[in-house]
């Protein structure tokens, strides 16, 4: 697991003329994904939740999973968690274009189904029995929510690339990295891993992501929320 960080910030030479780069528009089909980050297998991850005074609420662990169905062009992306909670996106295949999600805790089922074009339908339903079925508009090119952590490694992340796309599943949101910098973390075997720093504005909320600079793997995120609690993932 990444635990200790080393040591921080490297300065970005901008571009623009106010001295930042401009801001990249990614979209499902884009150029600027590197389709060759996604490969079947998986990968663990720790969840821990703090309260707004540090104390340790409630631990989980992540088995994110990849599938490429390359006949029927899909990629599969499950988030199994030994909580009991699980999340299954299927997107387009190489486009990353979103068909379906379907989120699973306990009796409670809630389904995303993009295959309606600009007219996304979301059902949930309590011990096989619906108990919410509505659609709602998106009126540009998304992904699907549940994907966002993902992309991030596929992404031409380098110092001070600033990059912006539109997440669906639950109405319209925006995901803008506002900055990226260099880091050095220690995989708790004393051996350095190079990672890109990300801060991001997820849907108006701040989250941080450390990105293994090789893989592309997410080492590490943070995510505080407005009342002081803090949401952290990390790398198993």
């Amino acid at each position: 697991m990444i635990v200790v960080l080393l040591f921080g910030r490297m300065m970005a030479q901008g571009t623009a003329a106010d001295g930042k780069m401009a801001q990249e528009k990614i979209e499902p089909g884009s150029k600027n994904i590197n389709l060759a980050y996604f490969k079947p297998g998986s990968n663990f991850q720790k969840l821990s939740w703090f309260d707004k005074e540090g104390v340790l609420t409630h631990q989980a662990t992540l088995n994110c999973v990849t599938r490429i169905d390359s006949v029927n062009k899909k990629l599969i992306y499950l988030q199994i968690r030994n909580d009991g909670k699980k999340d299954s996106t299927i997107v387009e295949w190489p486009t990353l274009k979103p068909i379906y999600t379907a989120t699973f805790a306990g009796s409670k089922v809630l389904v995303y189904d993009y295959r309606g074009g600009e007219k996304v339908k979301n059902t949930v339903t309590q011990n096989g029995r619906v108990e919410s079925d509505t659609s709602y508009s998106v009126v540009a090119a998304y992904f699907d929510s549940y994907l966002t952590d993902y992309l991030f490694g596929a992404l031409p992340l380098k110092p001070g690339y600033q990059g912006q796309f539109r997440i669906g599943s639950g109405g319209n949101g925006m995901v803008s990295i506002k900055d990226v910098f260099t880091d050095v973390l220690s995989a708790g075997n004393f051996a350095a891993v190079q990672a890109y720093v990300a801060i991001v504005d997820y849907n108006g909320y701040k989250v941080t992501y450390w990105i293994d600079k090789v893989s592309g793997e997410m080492l590490k995120s943070i995510y505080q929320g407005p009342d002081g609690s803090i949401f952290m993932k990390s790398r198993i």
